[in-house]
């Protein structure tokens, strides 16, 4: 029995260090009145506060004055709560006052009897995460922009043959005006194109040696 409560205390002690630890994701435990109880290197890192700062005081400093006066916070704790667990994204308060884009879950926490005795609540930044989506984004239609107005024929096609984008000039030159042709097969658009054509394309997209040619 001893040494099962020895371990136990090491299992606990390595799971506490675990959580501390953590440097991505903010990590809190919350009673049921949503008080801070605890604070990983995560939290520091992500919201600015120490844990002196923070521990003893109220969750929704996190949130943003609109989200205050909606109730948010206090709305989550009520659906964690009733579901067990409820997920939201969206602006986070730093100590600092500015704001950063998280991905926040809470989970309730009950004893033997199914009571609700707390919360646990995980916060990651996804400011980088969204700037990165967003750089991508522009990115894309920069290209839609580029192959619409090329001077040449040009299509692009996804790995089904599906066009994902075609210039002007592509319009233009196989007479397509007025067709929709973003998303359809290059064979719906040309069902008269021969299985050599077809085997071309494959290979293309296998990354074999291609072939530039008219049909």
């Amino acid at each position: 029995m001893k040494k099962t409560v020895v371990i136990d205390g090491i299992l606990a002690q390595i799971h506490n260090k675990m959580v501390e630890e953590v440097a991505d994701y903010a990590i809190l435990l919350l009673d049921t009145d949503g008080i801070v109880l605890n604070w990983n290197k995560g939290a520091e890192r992500i919201k600015g506060y120490t844990e002196s700062e923070i521990v003893g005081q109220h969750f929704s400093k996190f949130y943003t004055e609109a989200d205050q006066e909606q109730n948010l916070p206090d709305t989550l704790l009520s659906q964690a709560r009733i579901l067990g667990r409820t997920e939201a994204n969206g602006w986070r308060v730093r100590k600092d006052g500015s704001v950063f884009w998280g991905s926040v879950s809470i989970t309730a926490l009950h004893d033997d009897d199914g009571r609700v005795i707390g919360f646990t609540k995980v916060t990651k930044d996804l400011t980088e995460e969204n700037k990165r989506k967003t750089e991508i984004s522009e990115g894309y239609e920069r290209m839609l922009l580029f192959v619409k107005h090329a001077p040449s024929a040009i299509a692009m096609f996804d790995r089904n043959m599906r066009y994902i984008a075609v210039s002007e000039q592509w319009i233009s030159d196989y007479k397509l005006h007025g067709k929709e042709i973003i998303g359809k097969s290059h064979y719906e658009v040309f069902p008269e194109i021969g299985a050599n054509w077809k085997r071309i394309h494959q290979d293309c997209l296998c990354r074999l040696p291609c072939y530039s040619a008219s049909y």
